[in-house]
């Protein structure tokens, strides 16, 4: 099956009009477990709680059923009738994906990486959102997946001699990319895997969980910018990152690939893609 690198973001489907009803979310709940939540009052009784989601399994199996089968932008191709067993596998891949970007590993990850949730009183999600530092490529126009990134920095250290490779040992990425990388490739945090519960959509949570990531980058990761790709056709999408957020169009990519649910796997369909950029120093 196809893996699914940028794929939500390409084409991340949620309604959104946002609300005034929530607090500030505080520039650290990247580092929250999930017993040291931050609590907001929503717009009724109930309370919503917001932090780093460390559960993938739960995660893949929202992605599946918020996204992928209940997307206004209709994901399925038509005369596709989406099986169980078709939905298991899809999870099965989603999980997959989301353990390689987000999930613990062994040794420390070369970039830095969040996948942030707000859940409501109950521990349901109602939505989640990544942030990963990759590789932005201004010639091209466009961002190198977070593994490929990942790769591409090891081997400019690893291409040094001994001596050399002790000096960027723990070098900010910045610096590796600065010093060592071609100067059209620049290390920066981008935006993906907005997804919001159809039952939670139109109280501002997508711009929350948006809001949170551009605290994160700014303030912890000491960026000055946030980049994110969505397709020209999700305009709910393109209205929040925009009119709300802020964002602007700096790339144009007529023929990116987007992903589709066919009748035995995800299918790569040709979609115009927006690049954008916000400035958050």
């Amino acid at each position: 099956m196809v893996k699914f690198y940028y794929a939500l973001v390409a084409s991340t489907s949620v309604l959104f009009r946002a609300t005034s009803s929530f607090v500030v979310i505080p520039s650290h709940c990247h580092r929250l477990s999930s017993s040291r939540t931050v609590t907001f009052a929503s717009k009724g009784d109930e309370d919503i709680s917001i932090g780093a989601c460390d559960n993938m399994e739960k995660a893949g199996k929202f992605m599946v059923d918020a996204f992928w089968l209940n997307s206004p932008q209709k994901l399925v191709l038509e005369d596709v009738t989406v099986t169980e067993e078709m939905k298991e596998r899809l999870i099965e891949e989603q999980v997959a994906d989301l353990e390689d970007k987000y999930g613990e590993r062994l040794g420390k990850r070369t970039l830095d990486t969040t996948l942030l949730q707000i859940t409501d009183g109950t521990g349901e999600i109602l939505g989640l959102v990544g942030l990963e530092v990759s590789l932005l490529d201004t010639d091209v126009g466009d961002t190198i997946s977070s593994t490929a990134s990942e790769d591409w920095i090891k081997s400019s250290v690893a291409s040094l001699g001994p001596k050399q490779r002790r000096l960027y040992k723990s070098a900010k990425v910045s610096k590796i990319c600065e010093e060592l990388m071609p100067p059209h490739l620049e290390a920066v945090p981008v935006l993906s895997n907005l997804v919001v519960s159809p039952t939670a959509r139109r109280m501002g949570i997508a711009q929350k969980l948006c809001d949170a990531t551009l605290k994160i980058a700014r303030d912890d990761w000491k960026y000055d910018t946030i980049w994110l790709r969505v397709e020209s056709e999700n305009e709910a999408a393109r209205t929040l990152y925009q009119q709300k957020l802020g964002f602007s169009k700096i790339y144009v990519l007529p023929d990116a690939s987007g992903l589709r649910i066919g009748s035995e796997e995800l299918e790569k369909v040709k979609v115009e893609t927006l690049v954008m950029c916000k400035m958050i120093a």
